[in-house]
């Protein structure tokens, strides 16, 4: 695997890396300067779990290419742009648009539940944007409120299409981590060039959906979970036999 990046480091000699803007258990997100166009873009520097062989992580490398540049070809309204792919010492990198919005996780964690009508409407713009990149054999995988940017006008962009070779993969957790690796388990086995239908973005669209409009937290749903003090813990009722 290539070197981390640093600021102001430049990659495929064009994109000038300017600030670290996420983190997350795949790589880093840099806000970045196209020089050649003279735009500020996001670039995504992937990173792989270091228990993976050298094959395992070659065959991961080139599966995220490959789903990053079909996700390139999506042009919607609804899904951040991917403008590049670029594999530079075996780093692989996604240049994506540069959005300046909040999340919807952070939307959740500022202002609590979303109210009936906000959160169908924010459904229904998420669901126009996979029957998009369906329709184009682009599965996204991820979906959940920390990859979904909320615009002012309430427009929605799903972020995080390319990476889902990563996600997908059962050895792999969020974490970084091996899947089984921590109870001594051989990590379950599946080939890495099967894709998974498109079926699994509906149910994590509802898994999202739950969180935002609860402010409780499915494992995938990307929202923090909420905090109840022993006092508000729900009463079990006594048995009749107690009574």
């Amino acid at each position: 695997m290539g070197a981390r990046q640093t600021e102001n480091a430049v990659v495929a000699d064009r994109y000038v890396c300017r600030e670290p803007v996420g983190h997350g258990g795949f790589g880093v997100v840099w806000r970045a300067h196209d020089s050649l166009l003279q735009r500020d873009v996001a670039i995504k520097e992937i990173h792989f779990p270091e228990l993976l062989g050298e094959e395992e992580e070659a065959q991961l490398r080139q599966r995220v290419l490959r789903e990053a540049r079909a996700a390139a070809r999506l042009s919607h309204p609804g899904a951040v742009t991917v403008f590049d792919v670029i594999e530079e010492d075996g780093q692989p990198f996604i240049v994506m648009e540069l959005v300046d919005a909040p999340t919807l996780a952070e939307v959740v964690e500022r202002d609590g539940p979303l109210d009936v009508g906000r959160a169908a409407a924010l459904g229904l713009g998420m669901l126009d944007a996979l029957t998009a990149a369906h329709a184009h054999g682009i599965v996204h995988r991820d979906v959940k409120p920390a990859n979904v940017m909320v615009h002012g006008s309430g427009r929605v962009q799903l972020a995080d299409f390319g990476i889902a070779s990563i996600i997908d993969d059962p050895r792999v957790t969020t974490s970084g981590r091996l899947a089984g690796a921590r109870a001594g388990r051989e990590p379950p086995r599946r080939r890495l060039d099967r894709p998974v239908g498109a079926r699994r973005d509906p149910v994590l669209r509802g898994r999202g959906r739950a969180a935002v409009r609860t402010g409780r937290r499915h494992p995938d749903a990307g929202v923090r979970r909420e905090r109840r003090s022993p006092a508000d813990a729900p009463r079990r009722c006594p048995h009749p036999a107690a009574a």
